[in-house]
C-alpha cells in the first residue's frame, strides 16, 4: 500500500510542476535573513574552504543567534540562502 501511495504523491508533485507549481517552504523571515546573512559572510572569509566547513560554521552561528529554531530549520534556511545567491 505505502508504494502505490508514493508511486501516486511523486505523480501529483510532477503534475503540479509542469503546472508551474513552485515548492515554497516554511521559513520564518527572521531566520532566513540571518541564512542569508551568514552564509554571504562565511563564503567571503573562508573562500578557499570546504562547502561542509562553511555549512557549519553557519549553523553554528545560526544556531547561537536563534536557539529555539530547530536544526533542520536552520539546514534548510542555510539550503535557501545558497541557492538564492
Amino acid at each position: 500500500m505505502n508504494i502505490l501511495r508514493n508511486v501516486l504523491v511523486r505523480c501529483g508533485l510532477w503534475l503540479a510542476r509542469c503546472g508551474g507549481w513552485q515548492g515554497s517552504y516554511p521559513i520564518a523571515d527572521d531566520l532566513m535573513a540571518s541564512a542569508r546573512l551568514f552564509v554571504a559572510h562565511v563564503d567571503a572569509q573562508f573562500a578557499g574552504q570546504a562547502g561542509e566547513f562553511k555549512r557549519s560554521q553557519v549553523l553554528r552561528a545560526l544556531l547561537n543567534r536563534h536557539p529555539d529554531a530547530r536544526e533542520r530549520d536552520c539546514a534548510l534556511a542555510i539550503e535557501a540562502a545558497v541557492r538564492a545567491r
